[in-house]
Protein backbone atom coordinates (compact mmCIF):
# COMPACT_ATOMS: atom_id res chain seq x y z
CA UNK A 1 0.00 0.00 0.00
CA UNK A 2 2.42 2.13 0.77
CA UNK A 3 4.65 1.67 -2.52
CA UNK A 4 1.40 2.42 -3.97
CA UNK A 5 0.89 5.55 -2.58
CA UNK A 6 4.71 6.77 -2.92
CA UNK A 7 4.09 5.88 -6.75
CA UNK A 8 1.16 8.03 -7.17
CA UNK A 9 2.83 10.57 -5.61
CA UNK A 10 5.77 10.37 -7.91
CA UNK A 11 3.70 10.28 -10.69
CA UNK A 12 1.94 13.50 -9.24
CA UNK A 13 4.83 15.67 -8.97
CA UNK A 14 6.74 14.95 -11.98
CA UNK A 15 2.84 15.47 -13.76
CA UNK A 16 2.52 18.78 -12.41
CA UNK A 17 6.25 19.83 -12.81
CA UNK A 18 5.65 19.14 -16.60
CA UNK A 19 2.92 21.95 -16.49
CA UNK A 20 4.42 24.58 -14.69
CA UNK A 21 4.01 28.31 -16.10
CA UNK A 22 6.28 29.78 -19.06
CA UNK A 23 7.76 32.75 -16.65
CA UNK A 24 9.15 35.59 -18.17
CA UNK A 25 12.13 36.39 -15.95
CA UNK A 26 12.71 40.43 -16.10
CA UNK A 27 16.29 41.68 -15.01
CA UNK A 28 14.95 45.36 -14.66
CA UNK A 29 11.73 47.02 -15.17
CA UNK A 30 12.83 50.27 -16.04
CA UNK A 31 15.07 52.70 -17.06
CA UNK A 32 15.98 56.36 -18.45
CA UNK A 33 17.38 57.18 -21.81
CA UNK A 34 17.98 60.37 -23.45
CA UNK A 35 17.11 60.72 -27.18
CA UNK A 36 18.52 58.24 -29.43
CA UNK A 37 19.94 56.22 -27.04
CA UNK A 38 19.47 52.42 -27.09
CA UNK A 39 19.08 49.44 -24.18
CA UNK A 40 18.99 45.32 -24.45
CA UNK A 41 15.78 44.12 -22.13
CA UNK A 42 17.24 41.43 -20.48
CA UNK A 43 14.74 38.90 -20.49
CA UNK A 44 14.15 34.79 -20.01
CA UNK A 45 11.49 32.37 -21.01
CA UNK A 46 11.25 28.98 -22.32
CA UNK A 47 9.30 30.17 -25.23
CA UNK A 48 9.50 33.09 -27.58
CA UNK A 49 9.15 37.14 -26.15
CA UNK A 50 7.09 39.45 -27.99
CA UNK A 51 7.82 43.01 -27.36
CA UNK A 52 5.11 45.81 -28.24
CA UNK A 53 5.58 49.66 -27.03
CA UNK A 54 2.75 51.43 -26.31
CA UNK A 55 3.80 54.32 -27.26
CA UNK A 56 6.46 54.91 -29.82
CA UNK A 57 6.73 58.78 -29.71
CA UNK A 58 8.49 57.54 -26.65
CA UNK A 59 10.03 54.74 -27.55
CA UNK A 60 10.18 51.70 -30.16
CA UNK A 61 11.36 48.14 -29.59
CA UNK A 62 12.54 45.73 -31.70
CA UNK A 63 11.29 42.05 -31.75
CA UNK A 64 14.68 41.38 -30.19
CA UNK A 65 13.95 43.75 -26.95
CA UNK A 66 16.00 46.34 -28.40
CA UNK A 67 14.66 49.85 -27.13
CA UNK A 68 15.25 53.07 -29.16
CA UNK A 69 14.49 56.08 -27.08
CA UNK A 70 12.49 58.56 -29.20
CA UNK A 71 10.88 61.34 -27.70
CA UNK A 72 11.24 62.67 -24.37
CA UNK A 73 8.71 61.83 -22.09
CA UNK A 74 7.56 58.33 -20.58
CA UNK A 75 5.82 54.79 -21.85
CA UNK A 76 6.13 50.80 -21.40
CA UNK A 77 7.11 48.26 -23.12
CA UNK A 78 5.05 45.03 -22.57
CA UNK A 79 6.99 41.65 -22.73
CA UNK A 80 4.38 38.48 -23.50
CA UNK A 81 4.68 34.21 -23.91
CA UNK A 82 1.92 32.46 -24.32
CA UNK A 83 1.57 32.53 -20.43
CA UNK A 84 3.05 35.56 -18.87
CA UNK A 85 2.99 39.46 -19.39
CA UNK A 86 5.75 41.84 -17.99
CA UNK A 87 5.96 45.61 -18.53
CA UNK A 88 9.21 47.23 -18.41
CA UNK A 89 9.22 51.07 -17.73
CA UNK A 90 10.79 53.78 -20.31
CA UNK A 91 11.89 57.15 -19.32
CA UNK A 92 13.15 59.81 -21.63
CA UNK A 93 14.61 62.41 -20.70
CA UNK A 94 16.12 65.61 -21.88
CA UNK A 95 19.82 66.36 -22.28
CA UNK A 96 19.15 69.97 -23.98
CA UNK A 97 16.95 72.63 -22.46
CA UNK A 98 17.11 76.01 -24.25
CA UNK A 99 14.24 77.57 -23.07
CA UNK A 100 11.16 76.26 -20.94
CA UNK A 101 8.33 75.68 -23.69
CA UNK A 102 4.90 77.33 -22.24
CA UNK A 103 2.43 75.08 -21.21
CA UNK A 104 0.01 76.56 -23.16
CA UNK A 105 -1.83 74.86 -26.56
CA UNK A 106 -3.24 76.34 -30.11
CA UNK A 107 -7.31 77.40 -29.00
CA UNK A 108 -6.41 78.31 -25.60
CA UNK A 109 -8.22 81.60 -24.75
CA UNK A 110 -6.23 84.70 -24.12
CA UNK A 111 -7.98 85.45 -20.61
CA UNK A 112 -6.32 81.97 -19.50
CA UNK A 113 -3.67 82.44 -20.90
CA UNK A 114 -2.76 86.00 -19.51
CA UNK A 115 -3.83 84.67 -16.25
CA UNK A 116 -1.16 82.14 -16.14
CA UNK A 117 1.36 84.21 -17.64
CA UNK A 118 0.70 87.67 -16.12
CA UNK A 119 -0.14 91.24 -17.89
CA UNK A 120 1.38 91.24 -21.58
CA UNK A 121 4.51 93.66 -22.03
CA UNK A 122 3.17 94.77 -25.44
CA UNK A 123 0.78 94.25 -28.04
CA UNK A 124 0.06 94.94 -32.00
CA UNK A 125 -1.79 97.68 -32.86
CA UNK A 126 -4.86 95.09 -33.09
CA UNK A 127 -4.57 93.29 -29.65
CA UNK A 128 -4.60 90.30 -31.90
CA UNK A 129 -0.62 90.00 -30.49
CA UNK A 130 0.24 90.12 -27.27
CA UNK A 131 4.10 90.43 -26.15
CA UNK A 132 6.16 88.84 -23.29
CA UNK A 133 9.56 90.60 -23.17
CA UNK A 134 12.56 88.49 -20.92
CA UNK A 135 10.74 85.16 -20.83
CA UNK A 136 14.28 83.43 -20.75
CA UNK A 137 17.76 83.96 -21.13
CA UNK A 138 17.84 82.03 -24.03
CA UNK A 139 14.37 83.28 -25.23
CA UNK A 140 13.73 86.52 -24.43
CA UNK A 141 10.84 87.37 -26.50
CA UNK A 142 7.36 85.44 -26.57
CA UNK A 143 4.69 86.53 -29.01
CA UNK A 144 1.22 84.68 -29.09
CA UNK A 145 -1.13 85.49 -31.50
CA UNK A 146 -5.28 85.10 -31.32
CA UNK A 147 -8.31 85.19 -34.10
CA UNK A 148 -11.55 86.75 -33.70
CA UNK A 149 -12.47 84.87 -31.19
CA UNK A 150 -9.72 85.39 -28.72
CA UNK A 151 -8.17 81.73 -28.85
CA UNK A 152 -4.83 81.10 -29.46
CA UNK A 153 -3.79 80.77 -33.06
CA UNK A 154 -0.14 80.35 -33.16
CA UNK A 155 2.89 81.90 -30.87
CA UNK A 156 6.49 82.52 -31.27
CA UNK A 157 9.67 82.84 -29.26
CA UNK A 158 13.07 84.53 -30.48
CA UNK A 159 15.63 82.23 -29.60
CA UNK A 160 19.40 83.85 -29.33
CA UNK A 161 21.33 82.90 -32.28
CA UNK A 162 24.41 81.63 -29.35
CA UNK A 163 21.96 78.86 -28.90
CA UNK A 164 22.19 77.47 -32.61
CA UNK A 165 24.25 74.70 -32.49
CA UNK A 166 22.28 73.34 -29.60
CA UNK A 167 18.77 74.26 -30.99
CA UNK A 168 18.40 71.06 -33.16
CA UNK A 169 18.77 69.13 -30.64
CA UNK A 170 16.66 70.40 -28.38
CA UNK A 171 14.03 69.72 -30.86
CA UNK A 172 14.66 66.37 -31.65
CA UNK A 173 14.61 65.33 -28.16
CA UNK A 174 10.52 66.67 -28.19
CA UNK A 175 9.73 66.35 -31.95
CA UNK A 176 9.94 64.41 -35.21
CA UNK A 177 11.81 66.35 -37.43
CA UNK A 178 9.28 67.04 -40.71
CA UNK A 179 12.05 68.21 -43.15
CA UNK A 180 12.31 71.48 -44.53
CA UNK A 181 9.93 74.23 -46.25
CA UNK A 182 12.50 77.16 -47.86
CA UNK A 183 15.05 77.87 -45.40
CA UNK A 184 12.58 77.09 -42.67
CA UNK A 185 12.83 73.62 -40.56
CA UNK A 186 10.05 71.85 -38.86
CA UNK A 187 8.90 69.43 -36.51
CA UNK A 188 5.85 67.98 -35.56
CA UNK A 189 4.23 66.19 -32.37
CA UNK A 190 3.24 62.70 -33.71
CA UNK A 191 5.51 59.89 -36.12
CA UNK A 192 2.87 59.94 -38.48
CA UNK A 193 2.22 63.41 -40.05
CA UNK A 194 -1.33 63.24 -40.85
CA UNK A 195 -2.15 62.58 -36.59
CA UNK A 196 -0.05 65.55 -35.49
CA UNK A 197 -2.35 68.89 -34.25
CA UNK A 198 1.45 70.84 -33.82
CA UNK A 199 4.27 71.75 -35.81
CA UNK A 200 7.32 74.18 -34.55
CA UNK A 201 8.74 76.12 -37.74
CA UNK A 202 12.64 77.70 -37.13
CA UNK A 203 13.72 80.27 -39.46
CA UNK A 204 16.57 82.65 -39.11
CA UNK A 205 15.47 86.20 -38.20
CA UNK A 206 18.25 87.80 -38.27
CA UNK A 207 22.34 87.44 -37.31
CA UNK A 208 21.74 87.26 -33.82
CA UNK A 209 18.01 85.49 -33.65
CA UNK A 210 15.97 82.62 -34.64
CA UNK A 211 12.15 82.61 -34.76
CA UNK A 212 10.55 79.59 -33.51
CA UNK A 213 6.62 79.58 -34.11
CA UNK A 214 4.15 76.66 -33.22
CA UNK A 215 1.22 76.59 -34.91
CA UNK A 216 -1.40 73.85 -35.57
CA UNK A 217 -0.97 72.30 -39.18
CA UNK A 218 -4.31 71.14 -39.51
CA UNK A 219 -5.61 75.12 -39.74
CA UNK A 220 -6.27 77.04 -42.71
CA UNK A 221 -2.70 78.32 -42.21
CA UNK A 222 -1.41 75.80 -41.28
CA UNK A 223 0.77 75.19 -44.49
CA UNK A 224 1.58 78.39 -44.11
CA UNK A 225 4.09 78.96 -41.65
CA UNK A 226 6.29 81.19 -43.85
CA UNK A 227 3.55 83.51 -44.29
CA UNK A 228 2.99 82.69 -40.31
CA UNK A 229 7.14 83.88 -40.12
CA UNK A 230 6.10 87.29 -42.03
CA UNK A 231 3.38 88.48 -39.38
CA UNK A 232 5.51 88.01 -37.06
CA UNK A 233 8.65 90.00 -38.59
CA UNK A 234 6.03 93.17 -39.44
CA UNK A 235 4.36 93.00 -35.88
CA UNK A 236 8.04 92.80 -33.79
CA UNK A 237 9.31 96.42 -36.39
CA UNK A 238 5.20 97.42 -35.19
CA UNK A 239 6.24 97.10 -31.65
CA UNK A 240 10.21 98.17 -31.61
Amino acid sequence: MKKLALLFLTALFAFTGCNKPDLITLNTSEISLYHGETHQIQAESKSAIRYESKNEYHAKVSTSGLITAMCIGETTITLKNEEDSKTFKVTVKPKHNVYPEPKIYIGMSKSYIISMLGPPDDQSNDGKTIFYENYSTAAPLLGLSFDNNNCLEDYMLMVKSAYTSVLPDFFNERYVYAGTNGDIFVWINDLDAKRADLSIALSLYNISYWMVIYFDPNSPKGELSAENANKYIQLIKEIQ
